[in-house]
């Protein structure tokens, strides 16, 4: 979409928290702890101990899902009429993904690999209702793609500085490549072609892939089974939602106020951030 004129070089006090939600938010809060946390660590030992070969098959499963969900973003998110989801609607893909991870869950590895597309079609879905509700043309490319990002964002504040944790690094490494997407995307009437394509899932499976084979040590944790399915897919789509919201919201305040002012106020938090 075109980008808006910023109104101002200062962000408002509304803005700034804003800001400082989203960036609590990216930097802050990960998936991993937030799973320890349900099952009192028990995830983390799974997570250490899973057969490397079971590790590989998760992680490369989560390559196709992305695939899907991308497809099915192309075909559906921004068609001209298309109206923003309501509560009900928002609720009800809520509950698919929690019946999806009950009947997963009581079968276990295979059910987590055979229900990941749909999940990840779903979170997806709900990520571009909130990139809508945040003022994002979903008729471009560019923002369909941006939504398919959030995907990589997660953990980001976990990883060591030095090999790119923070949100705005996230970004830059996936920015050629979405560029490079949305062109091929456009100049191909709405297909999927081309390496740019591939390349982009490849990118950012690398990342989902590691919530993947986290998921996936939950299958063979004693407390894992249909109820936890649920559960543990609720709370993997929550996630994926709050990234969504701080990604989007930051979207946002730089279209009103400047990408380099968001940027420089983000990196003032990081630095007084302990």
């Amino acid at each position: 979409m075109t980008a808006a004129k910023p109104r101002s070089k200062r962000l408002s006090p509304e803005a700034r928290a804003e800001l400082e939600r989203a960036f609590a938010t990216l930097e802050k809060s990960t998936f991993a702890a937030r799973l320890s946390q349900l099952t009192f660590g028990a995830t983390d030992r799974a997570t250490k101990t899973l057969p490397a070969a079971i590790a590989r098959i998760a992680e490369k499963a989560a390559g196709p899902a992305l695939a899907t969900a991308l497809a099915v973003a192309v075909r559906t998110l921004g068609k001209e009429g298309e109206k923003e989801e309501g509560p009900i609607a928002r609720h009800l893909h809520k509950a698919m993904v929690a019946l999806s991870g009950a009947t997963g869950g009581a079968a276990g590895l295979p059910g987590l690999l055979a229900e990941l597309p749909l999940t990840t079609v779903l979170m997806l879905r709900r990520i571009a209702e909130i990139a809508r509700r945040n003022g994002e043309d979903l008729a471009d490319p560019a923002a369909r793609l941006a939504c398919l990002e959030v995907f990589a964002l997660s953990g980001i504040g976990a990883a060591p500085e030095a090999v790119g944790s923070t949100y705005y690094a996230a970004r830059v490494a996936l920015h050629g490549t979405i560029a490079r997407a949305a062109r091929e995307l456009s100049g191909a009437g709405g297909k999927l072609a081309g390496r740019a394509f591939s390349g982009l899932v490849s990118k950012i499976a690398a990342r989902f892939g590691v919530n993947v084979t986290r998921l996936a040590a939950t299958r063979v944790v004693p407390v894992a089974g249909a109820a936890s399915g649920a559960v543990l897919n609720t709370l993997f789509m929550d996630h994926y939602q709050e990234l969504a919201e701080a990604h989007f919201t930051i979207r946002r305040l730089e279209r009103q106020y400047g990408a380099d002012t968001v940027r420089r106020t983000y990196e003032r938090l990081r630095k007084k951030s302990p």
